[in-house]
């Protein structure tokens, strides 16, 4: 039961550290194509 206890709290930690960053990019990558659309035109 201990083994299971431990590996079971890694991974609830590491989902959220993950969901974390994958807004990040989204925030990052929508600026870049607004900055992209006027430089074409």
């Amino acid at each position: 039961d201990s083994t299971a206890t431990p590996a079971a709290d890694t991974t609830a930690v590491a989902a959220p550290a993950d969901s974390t960053a994958a807004p990040a990019d989204s925030t990052a990558k929508p600026a870049d194509s607004t900055a992209a659309a006027p430089a074409a035109h």
